[in-house]
């Protein structure tokens, strides 16, 4: 086995290795789609071992055009989901296998509806001209799907210089892959049932595996509600 082919085997495994301690829960593992860029508008795939799994989002078809100096592929969404896409990176390799850059690549919409492809393209204008093959590394994404509030409490404190209001709420995630991050908001409601006051927490919480549940509190302070009026009921979304 030639030096070359031996840092790329050991390149593909280690990053397989990161990508099943990283995505296990995810409904989906798989490994990066690694392809030989030297002539012509179809690279040929080299082989790379496979991973079984469950459905996921992953990037295919892809091609490097020489002479535009870009990528070109697809997003295909294997899920069950509508998901949320976000960027997508290309790892270029030298003639020994090892890296030598990266170019950031987009799809043309941030939304992907189950079973659906979308297209992407990458730039390659910078790139140092030493590359030789490259890798598609795994996609950020999450599911478009409100996570189940188990439950939910509004307490009251009073302070000198305020009056706060805290909603508490457990949530679950119910669906069958990984949340990477999602974020929750609560609203507040006056004794006529009117809204009178919501926020969103300030960070994203997780990831969240399929079944776990966290516990996460959003606190109100008097210029996020009509203070003026009490309140009696609150409501809590979890979006990822």
């Amino acid at each position: 086995m030639s030096r070359r082919v031996l840092n790329l085997v050991l390149l593909v495994v280690g990053f397989a290795l990161g990508c099943l301690v990283t995505a296990q829960a995810e409904g989906g593992v798989f490994l990066p789609i690694v392809l030989k860029a030297s002539t012509g508008v179809s690279p040929t795939p080299l082989p790379t071992p496979t991973v079984p799994g469950g459905p996921t989002v992953r990037a295919v078809n892809v091609h490097y055009y020489a002479d535009e100096e870009k990528f070109f592929g697809e997003v295909v969404n294997e899920t069950s989901y509508t998901v949320s896409l976000g960027g997508l990176t290309i790892y270029l390799l030298d003639a020994g296998g090892l890296p030598v850059g990266s170019v950031a690549g987009s799809p043309m919409e941030s939304l992907l509806p189950p079973g659906d492809y979308m297209p992407f393209r990458a730039s390659c204008y910078s790139c140092p001209s030493s590359w030789d093959t490259y890798y598609v590394a795994p996609l950020a994404w999450d599911p478009i799907a409100r996570l189940t509030v188990v439950s939910k409490e509004l307490t009251h404190e009073e302070y000198p210089w305020d009056d706060r209001w805290t909603v508490t709420a457990e949530v679950r995630n119910d669906l069958s892959v990984r949340v990477n991050s999602f974020r929750v908001g609560a609203v507040l409601y006056g004794p006529s049932g009117k809204v009178i006051g919501y926020r969103y927490a300030y960070s994203a919480l997780g990831p969240l595996q399929p079944g776990e549940t966290l516990t996460t509190s959003i606190a109100f302070s008097s210029y996020d509600w009509v203070a003026s009026i009490e309140p009696t009921e609150c409501a809590v979304v979890a979006i990822p």
